[in-house]
């Protein structure tokens, strides 16, 4: 079975970083390591923290100078977290989580559940 999209599907698919991730790996998976270069930029260009260095597959990029400044600039505008705490537990165990958005100066997130199609809103003292 083919499918066929239009550019401006595709245009819009790719305006979000973890499509362009997923298919530069797809790309390097075969072989095609210019498209994976070029959809890492586009991913990267987005800001929206994606990291390459931990996909093994990416990692067939790693000697190309392009690559490294790509991970050197995620790095860079997203540093590692190498210590967290637990912010809050959601007692519903059959949610999927799709988003997280916080508003800092009323100190409540946002959790968007794929599977459940609601949003789900966490207060200051962690109550859902």
């Amino acid at each position: 079975m083919r499918f066929r999209a239009s550019r401006g599907c595709c245009r819009n698919f790719l305006t979000a970083g973890l499509p362009c991730l997923k298919l530069a790996h797809d790309y390097a998976l075969l072989g095609d390591l210019n498209k994976a270069l070029s959809l890492l930029k586009q991913c990267v260009a987005l800001n929206e923290g994606f990291d390459p260095e931990g996909d093994p597959i990416l990692q067939r990029l790693k000697h190309d100078r392009e690559y490294t400044a790509l991970v050197k600039q995620v790095h860079h505008q997203f540093p590692p977290v190498h210590s967290a705490r637990l912010a809050f537990i959601v007692p519903e165990n059959n949610l999927i989580p799709e988003g997280l958005a916080a508003d800092p100066s009323r100190h409540i997130f946002y959790m968007g559940s794929l599977s459940r199609k609601k949003i789900v809103k966490i207060g200051p003292n962690r109550e859902v």
